[in-house]
């Protein structure tokens, strides 16, 4: 049955009146999914709650292999001391290392993720493949504080180029973002 335009303007006046959690529900009620005679549609991806119902398993397979390649790196640091105990990574050769772990795990998930992550931090933002994979194996070992106690120096660069693609694009825009990143949605608020 259609709707008049009167009906129209009065559902968007509705929709306008909602706030986000609400609206997300319309919308997923929208989508044929909410309600108890109609469940929601299972092959949606919902990304608006706390929670997705997705993960999503490229990034996360890059994760695991730097945390490996990580590894390897904390424990060749130390390796005159008895098994089970590592250092911190060694900056020189660094990368030279990492090409050979992606080389000696090239088909592994994640592993092709990592290699385009350091190609286009080197070649893309000019900025130094060595540092930083550095910064993501310290990080990823937890074995430092971020220095600045912030955000770590390289990710910030990072960041900021991606906000600047994603919310300026192509428009002009002068200065640099100033980013202070926080862990979980109650510390962003604050």
């Amino acid at each position: 049955m259609a709707k008049s335009s009167k009906s129209g303007s009065d559902d968007r006046a509705a929709m306008t009146a909602l706030s986000p959690f609400e609206l997300k529900d319309e919308l997923i009620k929208a989508a044929g999914g909410g309600a108890v005679e109609h469940p929601a549609n299972l092959a949606m991806l919902n990304a608006g709650r706390g929670n997705p119902n997705f993960l999503a398993t490229v990034p996360r397979h890059g994760f695991w292999q730097l945390g490996l390649f990580a590894m390897r790196e904390s424990e060749r640091s130390f390796a005159y001391m008895p098994e089970g105990v590592g250092g911190f990574p060694k900056r020189e050769g660094l990368e030279e290392r990492f090409e050979i772990f992606a080389r000696e795990n090239k088909g592994v998930p994640g592993i092709a993720f990592l290699t385009g992550a350091v190609s286009y931090v080197r070649d893309q933002l000019g900025l130094n493949a060595g540092e930083f994979l550095y910064e993501l194996c310290e990080g990823i070992l937890a074995s430092n504080y971020p220095v600045p106690d912030r955000m770590l120096k390289l990710s910030e660069i990072i960041v900021g180029q991606y906000l600047r693609r994603e919310m300026i694009g192509k428009h002009p825009f002068v200065g640099e973002f100033d980013i202070f990143a926080v862990e979980g949605g109650t510390a962003a608020m604050t």
